[in-house]
């Protein structure tokens, strides 16, 4: 048995007719699902941990049935409870790995959960609890056969899972074509290829922020990303929120995404970092001379 079988698995209930995500809001959360950060509710959270596999099943009116495959990205904490209630809540942070909409995807149906695995109430209840061990076999016995039945979906998933820099931001860029000019230089081949490779984390890996600073008066954020070879300069205009996280062992060379948070704003993740705001301008890229980076590894 491998060590992924091994892994607990949860059961986690959306209803969108009480969730804080309705059908629309879950309906973006697939198309950008590779932006999105998403937290919920854990009955069984004192038998959870970071990494145990998690299937969220939508249940209530309309098409009901499992709607997400991912895993936790976190430890089970303490929050404010989702319904104002004022209830003891835990959460765990989710790794997305599939994620459906029910109103245009086919999906294991409610009917189907209830005929192969009878034993567990797929109908509604708390939020994550945990399977047996026999029905997280049988449930997975049945993801399985979806997978192999859906294989288009799950490609164009898999490749938009390693999307960093989302399109329908790029477009609102100033000065993108500085990027795109960058690869053309030092990802000749690669560009020639394929031109959407400017948006693929494949391209984003050992990188790592030089600098930034805050320009109260001009209302500017302005970040030195450091790419590899080089430096791209990024000012981010009429920030609305701005958050710093260097100490959690992401501020550098780990992580860099800029996507749209609605049509008026974008968002910029930087390596512990993450600014939203409402214009980012790219300025020409600039050679890094100096040897080795400027951090410890």
């Amino acid at each position: 048995m491998s060590r992924t079988n091994k892994k607990r698995a949860f059961v986690l209930m959306w209803n969108p007719e009480v969730s804080n995500i309705n059908v629309d809001q879950w309906a973006r959360v697939v198309n950008h699902f590779q932006f999105e950060d998403l937290s919920w509710s854990v009955w069984d959270y004192k038998k959870a941990n970071w990494g145990d596999r998690c299937y969220m099943v939508r249940v209530g009116n309309g098409n009901t049935g499992i709607v997400m495959k991912g895993s936790f990205a976190s430890y089970p904490k303490r929050g404010s409870d989702w319904s104002g209630k004022g209830r003891t809540v835990f959460y765990c942070d989710l790794s997305i790995q599939h994620i459906l909409d029910s109103e245009r995807h086919s999906i294991i149906t409610t009917e189907e959960l209830q005929r192969e695995i009878p034993t567990f109430d797929w109908t509604g209840g708390h939020s994550g609890r945990m399977l047996t061990r026999k029905e997280t076999s049988k449930l997975d016995c049945l993801w399985e056969k979806y997978i192999a039945a859906n294989q288009i979906l799950i490609e164009q998933q898999r490749q938009q899972s390693y999307i960093n820099i989302e399109k329908a931001a790029a477009d609102k860029i100033i000065g993108f074509e500085h990027l795109i000019n960058y690869f053309k230089e030092y990802w000749d081949d690669s560009y020639l290829d394929n031109p959407e490779c400017v948006y693929s984390e494949d391209y984003y890996g050992d990188t790592c922020n030089l600098g930034f600073c805050c320009d109260y008066e001009k209302s500017e954020f302005r970040l030195k990303y450091m790419l590899q070879g080089a430096v791209l300069p990024i000012i981010c205009k009429k920030p609305h929120v701005l958050k710093m996280n260097l100490d959690d062992g992401s501020c550098f060379l780990d992580w860099f995404r800029i996507y749209l948070v609605n049509e008026e704003h974008l968002k910029l993740e930087a390596n512990g970092v993450e600014v939203i705001c409402d214009e980012i301008h790219f300025s020409p890229v600039k050679k890094f001379t100096k040897k080795g980076y400027p951090v410890s590894i």
